[in-house]
């Protein structure tokens, strides 16, 4: 049994005192955490492209046919959906796949979808889109240039099917848009 003095026995009771008060006060009388908002994007409509997909493209000015092969999935708790790419080199200027990874989410406010697109050779850009109009969805691309943004094409995506789409891209030059890319794109059956 510990002995305490009469003043040992006071600092005891004191502290005592002290953290049961510090406890109570601490959670009974704690503000509720105000919850963060968690706007999840309306998917139905676009939610056909999750999976795998093979796509062959010809690229304007350059021989033969571009091969990619993209698998969407949906991340980060569902707000955005995540698209691997990789295409094996396709022209002489190219000594090692292009991988690209893009984040497609939905900006209820401004009632866009945006999509950020981050490629291995440091390339970048970022598109936006108000959403389909009948089976095509037109979005336009743009970059940083001296820290401002820049249109610098559009791509015009129809959907043929669940399971085929074809995309048609265009470079704004000179105040001109100029046809660059195809591609027709297939869904592969899930294995």
């Amino acid at each position: 049994m510990l002995r305490l003095g009469r003043r040992g026995a006071l600092r005891l009771v004191l502290v005592l005192t002290l953290v049961t008060l510090m406890t109570w006060s601490s959670s009974k009388h704690a503000p509720a955490a105000t919850p963060v908002p968690e706007i999840k994007a309306d998917w139905t409509s676009i939610n056909f492209r999750l999976g795998t997909w093979r796509c062959v493209g010809q690229v304007t000015g350059r021989p033969g046919d571009r091969l990619v092969t993209s698998v969407s999935r949906m991340s980060l708790d569902g707000h955005w959906m995540l698209t691997n790419s990789s295409s094996p080199p396709f022209d002489k200027a190219r000594s090692k796949n292009a991988d690209d990874d893009t984040y497609l989410g939905y900006d209820a406010k401004a009632q866009l979808w945006m999509a950020f697109r981050f490629g291995n050779f440091g390339d970048y850009r970022w598109s936006t889109s108000p959403g389909w109009r009948s089976d095509t969805m037109l979005s336009t691309n743009y970059v940083l240039n001296e820290g401002k943004p820049v249109i610098v094409g559009h791509d015009t995506l129809t959907k043929l099917s669940d399971t085929q789409t074809r995309e048609v891209s265009a470079d704004l030059r000179s105040g001109v848009w100029v046809e660059t890319a195809t591609q027709t794109c297939n869904k592969m059956k899930a294995k």
